[in-house]
């Protein structure tokens, strides 16, 4: 249940970490940083404000949401600064309200507008920088902020002292709906089969003759029964296909039951998949 990885220094994605069940836990270790990846507005952000955003002085290991709205809901809590603002900072990963420090360059209005940018400080009290933000109008068809708009600023952290992290892995099944619904994705390679093709393997003993011929299944089921008929209807060969659910090739000698090569003609196959369904098709062997 549980296995001790203890004390391990590989935090730079090496493979040399132990295996246990199966697994390996590979690691790799982030320096502080905007994580621009998952910086960005909300899907149900309708604004178009664009951002510059820059690191400054102290970091800070939280994400943060900046949440705008219709009415002026916060203010910058500067002494002598009292911007009001129609967004409020929310840190996310600590779950609760942000400072920050707003540079007004129009003073005479005391509201935060577009193109003045603002620092988020840290923690509750000083002045501490950790991000200096500024949202700006595109040059046309601006769409102000407003209910609804959410900013997230995410952050690159590096592993700190408490730091937990937890996985589940989850056995691979057998979605049978889903199995039968690729049914018909089965299908024969190369169809139709010629005198020889690329998937056949070189001989090795002698370069100037070709190697064993063969053709293969391709989308089957894990579990399943193929069945070779000739046009007449005669069986020519059985195959059992078993396998793993993400392997779903079976290949073909071209050799009858009897042990003798198949004639060139027109051949139907029957896929029998127990518990998921059937599938028929053809495929043609020709000089």
């Amino acid at each position: 249940t549980y296995f001790p990885v203890y004390c391990s220094s590989y935090m730079n994605n090496e493979l040399k970490n132990p295996i246990f069940d199966g697994l390996r836990l590979t690691v790799k270790n982030n320096g502080y940083g905007l994580n621009k990846e998952d910086t960005k507005w909300s899907v149900s952000s309708h604004t178009n404000l664009e951002y510059l955003i820059v690191y400054k002085d102290v970091p800070e290991y939280v994400d943060y949401e900046i949440q705008f709205s219709s009415q002026l809901i916060d203010s910058s809590v500067a002494p002598g600064n009292h911007i009001k603002t129609n967004f409020k900072i929310w840190n996310v990963t600590e779950g609760k309200k942000a400072r920050f420090y707003v540079f007004d360059v129009s003073p005479e209005d005391s509201l935060w507008n577009p193109g003045e940018s603002f620092l988020i400080l840290k923690g509750e009290t000083g002045i501490e920088q950790t991000w200096d933000v500024r949202f700006t109008k595109p040059d046309s068809n601006y769409i102000a902020p407003t209910d609804g708009d959410v900013f997230y600023l995410a952050t690159d952290k590096p592993f700190l002292n408490g730091d937990i992290f937890s996985f589940t892995t989850i056995a691979p099944k057998i979605d049978v709906q889903k199995a039968k619904s690729s049914l018909d994705k089965i299908g024969v390679v190369p169809n139709p089969y010629v005198a020889t093709n690329v998937i056949e393997p070189s001989n090795q003993v002698s370069r100037t003759d070709r190697g064993y011929r063969r053709l293969y299944f391709d989308h089957l089921p894990a579990q399943c029964t193929i069945r070779i008929y000739t046009q007449a209807g005669e069986l020519v060969k059985i195959l059992e296909h078993n396998s793993t659910i993400d392997d779903g090739k079976e290949f073909w000698d071209l050799l009858t039951k009897d042990n003798m090569e198949v004639a060139y003609g027109l051949y139907f196959f029957h896929v029998d998949a127990p518990g998921i369904g059937e599938k028929i098709g053809k495929f043609a062997i020709i000089k």
